[in-house]
């Protein structure tokens, strides 16, 4: 128990650490749009900008956070074998919380949000617009990419044993179950 406990935990702070290098990653990536600030509120130039900055920042966000699971889901499909189950939810656990953080720590590392810091400053002043996530539905790219890992891997991997296991005897190194290998 106590094992499979540290293996859980371990995958989660792994998931929620790559949550901060991918929300890193982000920021590093987008590129703030600039505007204006007119009678104390601020305005993307030209107009379009935007929004177009806005999907950007999204899409950027979805690119990075589904590269980021696959890698993350691949490591973790190849180290854990032998635990898939334990694995998934730990998976599942962490790339979510994992979304979340790279969302917020990205946004963190971003320009503040010009709304706000427009209504102390004079017309024609420029300024940055912010990054942030629009909708729900992005935060899903993280946990997408490293569950396709983990499925992927798992699909491709089953009954060739586990990475633990000696090829000469068959029976596992270390196991902390009783009983036979899971190999047939």
């Amino acid at each position: 128990m106590p094992h499979q406990l540290i293996r859980f935990v371990g995958v989660v702070v792994l998931l929620l650490g790559t949550g901060v290098v991918a929300g890193w990653i982000w920021e590093a990536v987008w590129e703030a749009p600039t505007g204006v600030v007119q009678d104390g509120r601020w305005f993307p130039v030209p107009g379009e900008s935007g929004l177009r900055a806005d999907f950007s920042g999204t899409a950027t966000y979805v690119l990075v956070g589904v590269a980021a699971g696959l890698v993350v889901g691949t490591v973790v499909a190849l180290v854990t074998r032998g635990a898939e189950l334990l694995t998934l939810a730990a998976v599942v656990v962490g790339s979510g919380l994992g979304g979340v953080v790279m969302a917020r720590v990205g946004a963190a590392l971003g320009p503040s949000d010009p709304r706000e810091a427009a209504s102390g400053l004079d017309d024609g002043a420029r300024l940055l617009g912010n990054l942030e996530v629009s909708g729900l539905s992005p935060y899903g790219a993280l946990p997408f990419g490293a569950l396709l890992a983990l499925m992927v891997v798992f699909l491709l991997t089953a009954g060739k044993g586990r990475w633990d296991e000696d090829p000469g005897r068959g029976e596992p190194v270390s196991d902390d179950r009783s009983g036979p290998s899971p190999r047939p």
